[in-house]
């Protein structure tokens, strides 16, 4: 038996229903082996232009993105990437999506280990799709929290000291003029900072290397960090360009430049970035230690 659950969006966030803005994804599930879908974020935007000159004030309808939890149908016929791809494309006329795909024992083991993220995810998600053929577990608690504190602290001192040494990568590339792999190596150094940050604020561990993903995810799962890279502005969107692409093409198009100015200008931000996510993941293990903040609400 299969049932497809739809919840109105909260009006404060000026969301349309999300029966339809998934409209197309009930399409995509008649042809995609997935047992469940979990909706767990979404970010309405909206312009709004006022004048001295105009005595209406003009808004735009409001656009949604939404993030999406796909748990694969077993047996699973394509591989997590593919599955994820297809979704978001099939989608894209009718709404943004980023997902992140696990497959149900993935899920049910670290629902049992008391996962933070997971058990947050399920518990107040919207289920917009469920199979009905394999159930969630209903959580645990997992190893001792003073354990699971210990390893985030852990965690993020490794990653960070992962991204200072990609920084450090950038300077010493960059003063030998071989400005791509400068770009690499700040790519790599924002992307440590962002995996590490979700690891010890939400509890979501990630190995993701493409920038926007995980830029999208990090405005999703802590909007009041502010760590996203700035777009706004023609400049900052040539850099950000720039930067998303690091990964991939500063290391095999040979088309691929950058200028020193422009290497500069993303060290001075990557390095901001990496300091303020450094200075918000211990003061949450601080707050953890002490219970401040609940580590079940994290």
């Amino acid at each position: 038996m299969e049932t497809l659950i739809h919840q109105k969006a909260t009006p404060e966030h000026g969301q349309r229903p999300l029966n339809t803005e998934f409209s197309r994804l009930r399409d995509v599930l008649r042809t995609v082996n997935v047992e469940k879908i979990i909706c767990f974020g979404s970010v309405s935007h909206q312009t709004v232009r006022k004048s001295c000159f105009a005595d209406e004030v003009h808004a735009s309808n409001a656009t949604s993105s939404y993030h999406l939890l796909l748990v694969p149908a077993e047996p699973q016929t394509v591989s997590n990437a593919v599955l994820q791809q297809q979704v978001e494309d099939a989608v894209k006329p009718e709404a943004e999506v980023i997902v992140i795909v696990h497959t149900m024992d993935e899920v049910n083991s670290a629902l049992r280990e008391g996962s933070t993220f997971f058990t947050t995810v399920c518990r107040k998600g919207t289920l917009l799709y469920d199979r009905g053929a394999i159930p969630f577990h209903p959580g645990g608690e997992g190893r001792p929290i003073v354990t699971r504190i210990s390893r985030r602290e852990h965690f993020w001192n490794k990653w960070h000291g992962l991204a200072n040494g990609f920084l450090l990568g950038a300077d010493f590339y960059a003063t030998n003029g071989l400005f791509h792999l400068s770009v690499y190596m700040l790519h790599q150094a924002i992307q440590h900072a962002y995996c590490g940050t979700l690891r010890v604020m939400v509890g979501y561990r990630t190995n993701a290397q493409h920038l926007n993903r995980l830029q999208r995810l990090m405005e999703t799962l802590v909007p009041h960090l502010s760590l996203a890279l700035p777009r706004k502005a023609d400049e900052d969107a040539q850099l950000y360009e720039l930067l998303s692409k690091g990964f991939g093409d500063a290391q095999y198009k040979e088309t691929f430049e950058a200028s020193p100015q422009q290497v500069t200008a993303l060290t001075e931000l990557v390095t901001r970035i990496v300091d303020a996510a450094d200075t918000h993941c211990r003061g949450r293990i601080q707050q953890l230690k002490t219970g401040e903040v609940s580590y079940k609400t994290t």
